[in-house]
């Protein structure tokens, strides 16, 4: 796992932010749900929570906003995308936990990184117990055989984040 503050230069970040924070279509999903108990007392999945989301790019869909990812994706040295999507999170007023799950059980080489778009008191959060709080411009790394969960904020209305699996 890596952790890296400032990870996009200022400019490019800014540009990220505006489109998914004024251009970008989204659309209502729901959140995480499988079956996979929680590793950690207190962190159980409702399974009933709501976000919205677009999906730049999948084994299904490939978004018309993929392209003003290319620096991003540059920047982390991926040589293959094999998904990448924004989640907008919503305040429940209360810590909601999104579902346990691993990105992509098919090919173990895959790596996660997330972005961060706001600061706020939602993070992310490891099976292991490791806290990864969301902070404006952050990436968080790991292989994709690491467990993990989103905990939505209370302190903010929504929250962005991007989710990247690549090799």
């Amino acid at each position: 796992m890596e952790i890296i503050d400032d990870f996009l230069d200022e400019e490019y970040f800014l540009k990220l932010s505006k489109l998914f924070n004024e251009e970008l279509p989204w659309y209502l999903s729901t959140i995480v749900s499988c079956d996979i108990k929680s590793p950690i007392a207190g962190y159980e999945s409702s399974n009933k929570n709501k976000q919205m989301s677009h999906i730049f790019v999948n084994h299904k869909a490939k978004s018309i906003w993929l392209k003003e990812l290319d620096e991003l994706f540059d920047k982390l040295n991926a040589k293959e995308i094999y998904r990448a999507k924004a989640n907008l999170i919503f305040n429940t007023n209360k810590k909601t936990v999104g579902g346990w799950h691993y990105d992509n059980q098919v090919d173990k080489d895959i790596k996660v990184a997330i972005l961060y778009f706001d600061n706020n008191n939602g993070y992310t959060l490891l099976g292991d117990g490791t806290k990864v709080k969301s902070r404006k411009n952050r990436v968080l790394k790991f292989n994709d055989d690491v467990l993990h969960t989103s905990v939505a904020q209370t302190d903010i209305d929504t929250r962005i984040v991007l989710n990247i699996n690549y090799k």
